[in-house]
């Protein structure tokens, strides 16, 4: 019912919700409960997502909302700072799932909650991906993909503010198997970086046939295996699979390479 009241009135407010004063107390008593928390409302939703989602090809668009609540600060605790750092708040970054075929949106997929406390760190480009608050463009990409267990094909879709290396890095972690053999690698690198992963991969490479790239050249999956290489994965079939962190890592050191070609060969 509240969910349904929550569409209807385009509303989250009690006050709006509830027609009596008892459907506001027992709306209250449902989300103060301890059993509902956010995660599981989040995960309740994706799992309706994902029977909408079965056998589709899926847009995950993500995006970040702030929830201001300044009006209401002496009412509120346990939020943090907002965007200006002055207003009392928190931040929303979902990923909705919309079919690529017809446009439907079929339902949230996940969602990243969080609020901000104490000022940026001085050091804070050189924090690891996963400590930055741009790593919400991976974590909930990563979340939605793994509640979307039936979808064949994802594709995460962010705005200009969406962090390079952080899309980047979800994009190889969707096209590092067989999903990604049917991409080319020229759709996330430019060529001279495709030159730099042919030289990479043949010295990666090792002897035995396991230790070879096993995707056909130049596809998403070929460039993948080549980036999880460089961040420290060793390439063997039967181990765990590249994830977010090795990638990250891929992609710095690969980065690096890149440029040290390029001023090595500025022709």
């Amino acid at each position: 019912m509240v969910l349904e009241r929550m569409v209807a009135r385009v509303s989250a407010g009690m006050r709006r919700l509830a027609d009596t004063r008892a459907e506001k107390v027992a709306f209250t008593r449902l989300f103060r409960n301890r059993h509902v928390s956010k995660q599981e409302i989040i995960r309740a939703a994706a799992a309706r997502t994902a029977e909408a989602a079965a056998g589709r090809h899926v847009l995950l668009i993500e995006d970040s909302s702030e929830i201001n609540y300044a009006a209401k600060t002496a009412r509120k605790r346990g939020l943090g700072r907002v965007g200006n750092g002055k207003d009392v708040g928190l931040f929303v970054h979902p990923a909705l799932a919309v079919d690529a075929a017809d446009g439907s949106v079929l339902g949230l997929a996940a969602a990243t909650i969080w609020r901000r406390e104490g000022k940026k760190a001085d050091d804070y480009q050189a924090l690891p991906i996963e400590d930055k608050e741009s790593y919400k463009w991976i974590a909930t990409a990563k979340a939605a993909r793994q509640a979307l267990t039936d979808t064949p094909l994802a594709t995460v879709i962010g705005d200009c503010e969406a962090d390079i290396v952080a899309t980047r890095v979800m994009q190889l972690v969707h096209g590092r198997g067989a999903a990604g053999q049917a991409f080319r690698a020229a759709r996330l690198f430019g060529p001279t970086e495709i030159t730099v992963l042919q030289a990479l991969i043949t010295r990666l490479e090792g002897n035995t046939q396991k230790q070879k790239n096993p995707h056909p050249g130049h596809t998403l999956a070929w460039a993948a295996w080549c980036i999880a290489r460089l961040g420290g994965w060793n390439g063997y079939a039967k181990e765990r699979p590249p994830g977010p962190v090795t990638f990250s890592n891929g992609l710095k050191r690969f980065h690096a390479i890149a440029e040290g070609f390029a001023l090595a060969n500025p022709n």
